[in-house]
């Protein structure tokens, strides 16, 4: 999101210099939240002890993450993926407080539940930008299969921006 903010505010014809600022404050503001569907790949990545991902696991419990600030935080536990799904929407919301919203879909493995994601926070929100991506391996080595995350930001109130939608499989 950084780097599109940053041409877009340089093909409106800002300096390098104040797009680079644009990028700074986006990559500020912008976080990821998303669910997994299981805590063992993070139990093996060595940031949760065995025996809390076993409990969850056994649970049958969907953990809601949080990305801000390179720092993973966890939100709460639902007992259905069709409930942290619908969870993850009501953060949204939350967040964006009725601003326009730059947002990308991301997924390891789960395609079609990532485009009914989408295609509901598009119904929900207002949108300027709304990508869909598959997960980096890497990245989803610590997450495992079935993660569903929403990288976002909201517009800044006092800063205008260029709508854009992007279809298809874009990077964020």
């Amino acid at each position: 999101f950084a780097v599109l903010a940053a041409a877009r505010a340089a093909a409106a014809g800002a300096s390098a210099k104040e797009a680079a600022a644009v990028a700074v404050d986006v990559a500020g503001r912008a976080r990821l939240v998303g669910l997994l569907e299981t805590l063992s790949y993070v139990e093996h990545s060595g940031r949760l002890k065995a025996a809390g991902a076993q409990a969850a696991d056994r649970l049958h419990l969907r953990p809601l993450i949080a990305i801000e600030g390179g720092r993973v935080r966890f939100l709460r536990m639902e007992r259905t993926r069709r409930r942290a799904r619908q969870r993850l929407l009501e953060l949204i919301e939350r967040e964006a407080r009725g601003r326009p919203l730059h947002a990308a879909v991301i997924h390891a493995g789960v395609p079609e539940e990532a485009a009914d994601l989408a295609a509901a926070l598009a119904e929900r929100l207002d949108c300027v930008e709304l990508l869909t991506s598959a997960f980096t391996p890497v990245l989803g080595g610590h997450t495992g299969p079935g993660f569903l995350g929403i990288a976002f930001y909201p517009e800044d109130e006092t800063v205008g921006s260029s709508r854009s939608t992007g279809n298809g499989s874009e990077e964020p």
